[in-house]
């Protein structure tokens, strides 16, 4: 996988074109598919977007404090992350972003299905295409056949707990079954990012919606000083919602995703802090 982000290296560095040591490997990434673009040293419009080295086919191997174990330069900084290269790199923190790729290699040459993205093809049941053979998790590749349109996959932890559970209860035909594939009508996952809880909802994004026309596709968002609320409309249709904080909007949000209302006549008021959705979509 790639290595975790190495955060805030300032100290005065002038903005300078990126650097990219190392093969770029074929990884996924649980940040939705836009963020690294502003990260592509290879743009052909030659801009740098910001002062950032990345380092590819390297391991976090370590974070020491900045006092212990310091040779000559080190110091400076308050923590220290080390790489599976040798290098140490001065940080003020040090935030872990893996991306993930299925793990899917040492099959190569059996009878199962391998999708694009490496991993091992199932069906509606979790089923892959070698019969009485399920997979889940991070090793497996969806079928369309049993996502909604306001669901995607990402290798998440929180996505690999839900494919496990649902592949169990398939594997012995249990009643459940049939209510746990409503997981996979809408992306979610919850997190907690410096003390606030984040909340992820559909296509947050925009993920897969690159060729709608840019005035179909409409962001509204509220900020306050513990709370921010974005959400993704497509055609007036709440599509996706980033919550971080307790926004206290995520019960409506999901409704208003699964249900399709028209929420076009709302425009921006439809996050007023001093509207109470709730109240009008329960």
């Amino acid at each position: 996988g790639a290595a975790g982000d190495v955060g805030s290296r300032q100290g005065g560095v002038a903005p300078a074109t990126m650097a990219a040591t190392g093969e770029m490997p074929q990884f996924s990434h649980a940040l939705g598919p836009k963020w690294t673009m502003q990260l592509d040293p290879t743009r052909s419009d030659g801009q740098a977007q910001t002062s950032v080295d990345i380092l590819y086919r390297n391991k976090l191997v370590d974070v020491v404090e900045g006092g212990k174990g310091k040779g000559e330069g080190e110091g400076e900084w308050p923590i220290y992350a080390v790489l599976s290269n040798g290098e140490k790199i001065g940080a003020d923190y040090v935030i872990s972003c893996i991306g993930v790729a299925p793990n899917t290699s040492w099959l190569e040459g059996c009878d199962f299905d391998i999708a694009e993205d490496g991993g091992l093809r199932v069906d509606e049941t979790m089923q892959t295409s070698v019969p009485d053979v399920y997979a889940a998790g991070d090793v497996c590749t969806l079928s369309e056949a049993i996502t909604g349109p306001q669901f995607f996959q990402i290798r998440l932890w929180s996505q690999a707990r839900m494919t496990a559970e649902f592949a169990a209860h398939c594997m012995v035909n249990t009643k459940e079954a049939e209510f746990l594939d409503l997981g996979f009508d809408l992306f979610t996952h919850i997190t907690y990012f410096f003390g606030r809880k984040v909340i992820l909802l559909g296509l947050y994004d925009g993920q897969g919606l690159g060729d709608e026309p840019e005035d179909d596709v409409v962001l509204y968002s509220r900020a306050t000083e513990d709370t921010f609320a974005r959400v993704l409309l497509l055609r007036g249709r709440m599509q996706g919602a980033v919550l971080v904080g307790e926004t206290d909007l995520e019960e409506v949000c999901e409704n208003l995703i699964l249900s399709g209302i028209d929420l076009s006549s709302y425009g921006p008021e439809l996050l007023d802090p001093e509207v109470e959705l709730e109240d009008y979509f329960d």
